[in-house]
């Protein structure tokens, strides 16, 4: 298991985000196993190299730049910390839409434009690390810029100042042993909730697919 996937699992937990529809996304799942402990039906977690690990999650390999699927076929569609790694992320967007149903959700994430890491100087190296080679994150105005134009969207600012503070002691941590780490970054998950709201961290957007 990887460190961000359990640590955003605990997070989106205790700010109400899950999957409770009849047919969901989950979109650079990995393993599934976020998507594992929803109540949704039926659950498909696609990435360019699914781990099948847990029953009851449907595994697709695939880009989410062209989706396998048919128009309107989700209730909710997820990415979580997904579009900052797309060449193209505005086609990325077009195929969340394109997949979700009418009236549908979807809901992605991505570290601010912004983001700064204890110590900051070191903040870009870490994101290469993560992969963010096209661009550490987002502001909200270029998020809305890359929206269809039919679709609405509301925003929530996590300041995760717990999370960015311990990020390079965790991450040692978690290499040694994630069973034993795993308390800490619990703990953490519910400091970073308790002082949710401020820049420097992560960005949740919340879309309706309108048409």
């Amino acid at each position: 298991m990887r460190l961000g996937t359990y640590y955003r699992a605990l997070m989106w937990d205790k700010v109400g985000i899950r999957a409770i529809s009849s047919v969901v996304l989950d979109i650079g799942g990995f393993d599934g196993y976020w998507l594992s402990q929803q109540p949704a039906g039926t659950k498909v977690c696609v990435d360019l190299s699914p781990q099948r690990k847990y029953d009851g999650v449907t595994y697709v390999k695939a880009d989410a730049l062209s989706l396998p699927f048919s128009d309107g076929c989700f209730d909710q569609v997820f990415a979580f910390d997904i579009i900052e790694h797309v060449d193209d992320d505005k086609q990325f967007l077009n195929e969340l839409h394109r997949v979700t149903r009418p009236n549908g959700e979807i809901v992605i994430s991505t570290p601010h434009k912004q983001i700064r890491i204890f110590p900051p100087f070191l903040t870009n190296w870490v994101s290469k690390k993560w992969g963010h080679y096209r661009a550490n994150g987002y502001l909200e105005s270029e998020i809305r810029k890359l929206i269809p134009q039919d679709d609405s969207a509301e925003f929530l600012y996590l300041r995760q100042l717990f999370l960015r503070v311990s990020y390079l002691s965790l991450r040692f941590l978690w290499g040694v042993s994630w069973e034993i780490t795993k308390p800490l970054v619990r703990a953490i998950a519910y400091l970073d909730t308790a002082f949710l709201n401020g820049d420097n961290g992560g960005i949740v957007v919340y879309i309706t697919r309108r048409t």
